[in-house]
């Protein structure tokens, strides 16, 4: 008969600590507070000099000065940083709508370092591809030439989420670098840079490391951003994507929007060092001019066994489209070439090309004339009607940026976008409006968090917070596969969406469980039942 009053005590004495380990905090430029503890008189003016792994941070709207974040790692457990909706703000005491960074940005005026492992700084908010600053949650100033830098000289680290970030940089003829690396003698991986604005930067990152097979920048993911306007000088060379020094492995570069490079090396490059595996697919390249080509190696970097489907370049001139400096076993299909010079340096097939010149011979090349964008003028570059048959892949490259099924309706569209009835994409290719307004709750899925608490169990799945038992996030072998838990193989019948940024991290781990899920927690912590005598014997404590 005493039997269901032990499980109730253990479930207790379990759910305490579940719930305690994570915790959430309230930052707000105006406020006065120590606690940090809500949005009323605890909320605090500025991140606390100490932070906590596993917590997360909420940022209201207003300005911050940049830091250095050294927090010493704790496992895997991830320190998030991200701006406060009025869907996601976690606490309701004291709290205004007025605050969400949909009302207004949270600007960083100074430099940001994350010195140590497992970070994420999310703005939370920014239409994928909108070329309106001030509807991206986090902003930085336009004075900073480096305004983040990951990874500390002498270590190595790893995981980092940078996302809903919108940055200009500065004018005149500098160095001017979004991301670099602070590592000379030091490695930094997984590294994401996803659902950003990026403007007039000589490099968006530049990842840098030693030479040598000992030390590589692995799985660097760049999605879902906007590049325009890339700065190139004779006295400061400019490539978007750069891995300068750095060997470079497994980066990926999907459904991104680059515009506007006038000059320079090109856009994504292997620079000084060589570039292995990396995927790059479903971007729009559009007018950019690069002296090597847009996706190309360098005299002093090989970029070496590529895999480039499915996108899109409209009027990019010098260099070629796939510049000299490809070695190994390139992979180029389903690209869509228009109005331009369409030399490549290595063999493709599958690619179609409208108004070209030079155009190279493919076995199953498609060549047309005209325009096959539903309207260039204004942007929209969905296709006007289907391609020729390219060639079917597999996952993760079976959607678009939109999410359009390829293949969906009997063929495998050539180029960025599937043919489809699907929308475009809100503001993508249409000027700025000089910020005049931001929708509310209007935002995209939050980038996947590389990992969060404790530790992986080989297969990719970790169970450490409410986020991720919400969705399973790709681990760093999936990711050098080019595979993504949130993109569907050709065939399924939507995009599902990446773990919402509306999600609480700061849920209990357990409530709501059914009791085998109890159970079993009872059992991983080290909690014996000892029913027949009606007590508990407790072992080593649980995981904090």
């Amino acid at each position: 008969m005493a039997r269901p009053c032990v499980l109730v005590l253990t479930c207790s004495l379990i759910l305490a600590p579940a719930t305690a380990r994570a915790a959430s905090h309230y930052i707000r430029s105006s406020a006065s507070g120590t606690t940090c503890a809500d949005w009323g008189a605890n909320a605090c003016k500025a991140l606390p000099s100490s932070l906590v792994r596993g917590d997360t941070y909420y940022i209201a709207g207003g300005t911050y000065a940049g830091r250095t974040f050294s927090t010493p790692t704790s496992g895997a457990l991830v320190i998030t940083i991200k701006g406060a909706t009025a869907a996601d703000h976690g606490t309701s005491t004291g709290w205004s709508n007025s605050y969400s960074v949909e009302s207004a940005q949270a600007t960083w005026t100074s430099e940001l370092v994350f010195a140590t492992s497992y970070w994420v700084f999310d703005g939370s908010v920014g239409p994928t591809w909108s070329r309106t600053p001030s509807q991206y949650g986090f902003a930085f100033s336009s004075s900073l030439a480096y305004p983040v830098t990951v990874g500390a000289n002498g270590s190595n680290t790893t995981d980092f989420v940078i996302s809903h970030v919108a940055a200009t940089a500065p004018a005149g003829d500098l160095e001017k670098f979004f991301l670099g690396t602070g590592n000379q003698f030091g490695e930094t991986d997984n590294v994401t840079i996803s659902h950003s604005y990026f403007s007039g930067w000589g490099n968006v990152y530049w990842a840098t490391s030693p030479l040598g097979a000992a030390h590589y920048q692995d799985n660097w993911l760049f999605e879902y951003n906007v590049v325009l306007n890339g700065f190139s000088s004779s006295l400061h060379h400019g490539e978007d994507l750069n891995n300068n020094y750095g060997i470079m492995k497994n980066q990926v570069a999907r459904y991104n929007w680059f515009e506007g490079r006038t000059s320079g090396t090109g856009v994504i490059v292997a620079n000084n060092a060589d570039n292995i595996g990396a995927k790059i697919y479903g971007n729009i390249f559009k007018d950019n001019d690069s002296g090597n080509g847009i996706i190309t190696g360098t005299s002093a970097g090989n970029l070496v066994s590529p895999e480039v489907y499915n996108n899109t370049f409209i009027n990019c001139s010098s260099g070629g489209w796939i510049g000299g400096n490809t070695t190994g076993t390139p992979l180029v299909y389903n690209n869509l070439i228009y109005n331009m010079n369409a030399s490549l340096a290595v063999a493709g097939d599958y690619n179609a090309y409208y108004s070209a010149t030079s155009v190279p011979a493919e076995p199953h090349k498609q060549v047309g004339t005209g325009s096959p964008f539903v309207n260039l003028a204004t942007g929209d570059l969905r296709l006007s009607g289907p391609t020729q048959a390219g060639y079917a892949l597999a996952s993760p490259y079976g959607v678009d940026v939109t999410g359009a099924v390829r293949g969906a309706d009997g063929t495998w569209d050539r180029g960025a976008y599937e043919y489809s009835s699907k929308p475009p994409l809100k503001d993508a290719g249409a000027p700025a409006d000089g910020g005049a307004h931001k929708e509310a709750g209007l935002k995209d899925a939050a980038p996947r968090d590389h990992r969060s608490a404790e530790a992986a169990t080989g297969d990719g799945v970790w169970a450490d917070s409410a986020e991720q038992r919400d969705g399973v996030w790709a681990d760093s072998a999936e990711r050098r596969d080019g595979l993504a838990a949130d993109h569907p193989a050709a065939g399924d019948q939507a995009l599902p969406p990446s773990p919402s940024s509306g999600c609480s991290c700061q849920q209990s781990a357990t409530a709501g469980e059914p009791l085998g899920a109890l159970l079993l927690q009872l059992l991983l912590a080290g909690v014996w039942l000892s029913l027949g005598r009606g007590r508990v014997t407790r072992g080593r404590e649980g995981r904090s």
